[in-house]
């Protein structure tokens, strides 16, 4: 791919912007669902930074082998959720709550929790009219997944979060006060 684009394509700066606004909405996409995903943006600043800096025949070519390349990556990365066995809304959660050199039974107890905390979020959600715009109930809601992502509640097996327990739990622990 990269040897055609140097042969055959004449207006090698507009082919490059195309791929550049792919990859921006690509990465927005991606980063929306799973901020974990950063470092695929971070590499792609360092390549248009790049490119801004020299663009010779010989840098345009190799930054389109780059977004090639990084293209490619968020393909791969994209995959994951599937290959994890997870949704990517799981996989986010998975992401964060995982740590570095696990063991097979230990990945898929995080998994296991991922799953749960994500059906945990969404049962506390589900009984939440517009949540979003009252400050109260979001910080009620971030004092939810804040708990049940905690280490007590990972070590028990405690029942999922309910919107009564929040006051409660959310004043001594989050700091949140009605």
């Amino acid at each position: 791919m990269t040897d055609e684009f140097a042969k055959k394509v004449k207006r090698k700066a507009t082919a490059l912007q195309n791929i550049r606004d792919i990859v921006e909405q690509k990465l927005a996409e991606m980063l929306a669902r799973n901020p974990t995903r950063m470092d695929y943006q971070q590499k792609y600043e360092a390549i248009v930074g790049e490119y801004n800096r020299e663009k010779d025949r010989v840098t345009i070519e190799d930054t389109f082998r780059q977004l090639a390349e990084l293209i490619e990556s968020l393909n791969e990365e994209q995959k994951r959720a599937v290959v994890e066995g997870l949704s990517e809304d799981e996989l986010a959660l998975f992401d964060l709550l995982k740590k570095e050199n696990l063991g097979t039974a230990e990945r898929e107890r995080v998994k296991q929790a991922s799953r749960e905390l994500l059906a945990s979020i969404k049962e506390s959600l589900a009984g939440l009219d517009r949540f979003w715009e009252k400050e109260q109930t979001k910080a009620d809601v971030e004092c939810s997944s804040w708990i049940a992502s905690s280490p007590v509640c990972r070590r028990r097996r405690s029942p999922p979060m309910r919107r009564s327990w929040l006051p409660q739990m959310c004043t001594p622990m989050c700091g949140n006060s009605r």
